[in-house]
């Protein structure tokens, strides 16, 4: 379902961008181009990540212990009190 909005968002935004792209010079159609191509760039990232064929990453095992220490450690260091 996400796929088909994802596309379907495409053409309003297509037009969308050539009537910006229309528009005169200024502060106004940079800031516009810029939402367009901003939202553009997150129904691409979208798309690829909703792909069949995304790219699985492969599982691999984590020392929570030491994940744990690292983070109580962090903090501890910018000034919260933190026990594990």
């Amino acid at each position: 379902m996400l796929r088909g909005i994802g596309h379907d968002l495409r053409t309003p935004l297509t037009r969308l961008r050539l009537r910006i792209e229309r528009l005169e010079e200024g502060p106004l159609r940079d800031a516009l181009l810029s939402d367009v191509v901003r939202i553009d760039r997150l129904l691409t990232e979208s798309l690829n990540y909703l792909r069949d064929d995304y790219a699985i990453e492969p599982m691999q095992k984590a020392d929570i212990v030491s994940v744990l220490q690292t983070v109580c450690a962090e903090f501890t260091d910018i000034g919260f009190q933190v026990r594990y």
